[in-house]
């Protein structure tokens, strides 16, 4: 009778024995490979979740290009039909006779014209500016209709100050006006001689 005790207390061991032998290759497998496996998976999704994201970026990205290659293309044409031809700086005579034209037709009276106040021509890079001083009399209609003329006969002349002032409490006395322009010239042209009007 002890032997079939003892065989089956030895039984009991060698299955417990497996039991715990089954649980640990169970431990070592899930660790050694189902563990990185499960790891890898989280990682694949949280990779392709960010995937996507990026992907949405950069293909909104890639529209916001196209749309600015539009845009710039336009303005390229754009610049192109307005390019605005820059004329010598030894011209200057030509160009004060110009601006003489479009204040009388604008009816304002030139009193004064001065070339530069300080340098006669301030250089840059892609254009040399030569500034010039207009005062005389004139009203405030006159004036405003003569920058507009300014700028649709003479775009290469921009306008840095305007000055309007005259005396309300007499009508009598003239408005007067002084202009601060800007003449862009081509660069590198011989300064103008000062002149006063």
């Amino acid at each position: 009778m002890k032997l079939p005790a003892v065989r089956k207390n030895i039984l009991l061991q060698i299955d417990a024995a497996g039991v715990t032998l089954c649980v640990l290759m169970s431990l070592l497998a899930y660790f050694a490979v189902i563990g990185p496996l499960v790891e890898k998976g989280s990682n694949l999704g949280r990779q392709r979740r960010e995937l996507a994201v990026q992907s949405e970026k950069a293909s909104n990205l890639k529209a916001s290009m196209a749309q600015l290659g539009k845009q710039l293309t336009g303005l390229i044409d754009e610049a192109a039909r307005t390019r605005i031809r820059l004329h010598s700086a030894e011209q200057i005579n030509v160009r004060i006779a110009e601006l003489t034209e479009i204040l009388s037709d604008c009816s304002l009276e030139l009193d004064d014209v001065r070339i530069g106040s300080g340098p006669c021509r301030i250089a840059r890079p892609r254009c040399d500016i030569v500034p010039i001083g207009i005062t005389g009399s004139g009203g405030y209609k006159q004036s405003a209709k003569f920058l507009h003329e300014l700028g649709r006969t003479l775009p290469d002349i921009g306008v840095a100050k305007l000055e309007l002032w005259g005396n309300p409490a007499n009508s009598q006395e003239p408005r007067r006006f002084h202009f601060e322009l800007l003449w862009y010239t081509v660069p590198g042209a011989v300064a103008p001689q000062k002149l006063k009007g």
